[in-house]
């Protein structure tokens, strides 16, 4: 009797293991496959995205806010794509891909957007930009020289900057370039620093 009790229980206890792992193993997530063609071609162009945004923050082509935003875009793409990996054995389909690259394209415009990055060869957006790197040159050189101090050489960059803010967001509205009463408006700012300039000295 003993032996049949101890006999039943062993059966019990085997089942009960059975059970726990066959459960286990249809809850389980699948492996990931991170190095899926399809997963790895999004997630390299993800890679570019975050490059960009972190090289124009550092020139100053985008403020903190709007790179935090198109990382926080990029960061939800990367987080959809791993959803959908999660569903799909590891590994995306056609289908996703192409959704994704999607929105990727729509964080890449709205990066242009930003920056004004659309046709900075424009003759009017030229013009303007030569002038400002001449000022910025001008203004190296006068510290150079001891004609100005760094407090009022630290001041006169400043205000090309903003300048050239302007201009990229002049840029950005007008599908790439600047229209000639925004480049009027512009030199106008660039003749006020030149006098400037020329006034610290």
């Amino acid at each position: 009797m003993v032996t049949t009790r101890l006999t039943t229980l062993t059966i019990a206890a085997l089942a009960a293991t059975f059970l726990a792992t066959t459960a286990g193993s249809a809850f389980a997530t699948p492996a990931w496959n991170a190095s899926h063609s399809r997963r790895a071609e999004v997630n390299h162009r993800l890679g570019n995205e975050n490059s960009r945004i972190n090289q124009d923050r550092q020139d100053g082509s985008l403020s903190r806010g709007q790179a935090q935003q198109l990382h926080q875009e990029d960061h939800q793409i990367r987080q959809e794509e791993r959803s959908m990996a999660s569903q799909d054995g590891g590994h995306i389909t056609r289908a996703d891909q192409r959704a994704l690259n999607q929105q990727e394209n729509g964080v890449n415009r709205q990066i242009s957007r930003d920056t004004g990055h659309f046709d900075a060869t424009h003759p009017r957006r030229a013009e303007v930009n030569d002038r400002l790197a001449n000022q910025n040159r001008r203004i190296d050189s006068e510290r150079r020289d001891g004609d100005i101090t760094g407090a009022q050489a630290h001041q006169l960059h400043r205000d090309d900057r903003q300048v050239a803010q302007e201009e990229r967001d002049m840029a950005s509205q007008d599908g790439g370039h600047i229209t000639r009463a925004e480049q009027t408006a512009l030199n106008q700012q660039e003749n006020g620093i030149s006098r400037q300039i020329y006034q610290d000295r």
